[in-house]
């Protein structure tokens, strides 16, 4: 019962830090649309013309800098505690602390991988324990 209920606590925290990098996302490419539109004006080309490919292109990297600039934030400042487990109370397992820079930046892009495929990180999740990039980290697989 107790393992169940870290579980759902750690699955609520995720959802929190989804919802944060969404909010995060909104301003983000709030800015990067305006800076192309004025740019667009600056250079005398009609607005009307936005392509559809190049919108959804702006979306996906605007999201995925949101969520690094996020996960970078949480393991430079909080020291790998995620805003949404500080709102449920959930500490950080044993098994998801990691040392070396290589092996930061590594956790840190497996979050953004694991948060562009949520529903999968998380069905996995239930059915493990752990998350995806927490079990691809993991000393024995690093070794």
């Amino acid at each position: 019962m107790k393992e169940r209920l870290k579980q759902i606590k750690r699955v609520m925290a995720a959802g929190i830090d989804m919802h944060i990098v969404f909010l995060m996302n909104i301003v983000v490419y709030g800015l990067a649309v305006t800076v192309w539109r004025i740019g667009r004006d600056y250079f005398y080309d009609y607005i009307g013309s936005y392509s559809i490919g190049w919108t959804v292109l702006l979306y996906a990297v605007s999201y995925t800098a949101s969520m690094l600039l996020y996960y970078v934030f949480l393991e430079m400042v909080l020291g790998k505690k995620s805003v949404g487990k500080c709102i449920v109370r959930y500490g950080s397992p044993i098994y998801a602390e990691v040392g070396s820079r290589k092996e930061i930046i590594l956790h840190i892009w497996f979050r953004v991988i694991s948060c562009f495929l949520y529903p999968v990180t998380i069905l996995y999740f239930l059915f493990t324990g752990r998350m995806i990039y927490d079990t691809l980290l993991s000393k024995e697989n690093m070794s």
